[in-house]
């Protein structure tokens, strides 16, 4: 391959990756707390909670990307207690998320809130349970 034919593949990585990642995003190391500032008042809807043997699909509106954005969502998810395993739902073209789902198996109990704040702290807000 031809020096700038490298250098043309390297730029559109580079810029795809780049446009995937928020500056008020945290580092993929570190995993949020989403518990961190729950009140003693909760609603019906704070106490709704996922179960072992659940399996779940989340929207996540903010996730644009399967280099970036899509480890960032897995990552956040598998580091709850509770969580066993994220997967993409499936995609109409392999390397671009044209929908913005996961299925989220659980193995332990996760409130669903716990969920969602954690994936809006990680920098996805607006995602929801279908």
């Amino acid at each position: 391959m031809s020096k700038w034919m490298m250098l043309s593949v390297a730029v559109a990585v580079a810029t795809t990756v780049a446009g995937c990642t928020n500056s008020d995003q945290q580092s993929t190391s570190e995993v949020p707390a989403a518990t961190e500032g729950m009140t003693e008042t909760a609603t019906a809807a704070d106490l709704a909670a996922f179960t072992a043997g659940d399996e779940v699909t989340l929207a996540v509106p903010e996730m644009h990307c399967p280099f970036a954005c899509y480890p960032k969502v897995k990552e956040t998810l598998e580091g709850l207690d509770g969580v066993s395993l994220v997967e993409l739902v499936p995609q109409e073209e392999e390397g671009v998320i044209n929908d913005r789902r996961i299925v989220v198996k659980f193995d332990g109990e996760v409130p669903q809130d716990v969920a969602t704040t954690a994936l809006a702290e990680a920098g996805f807000k607006g995602s929801t349970v279908e």
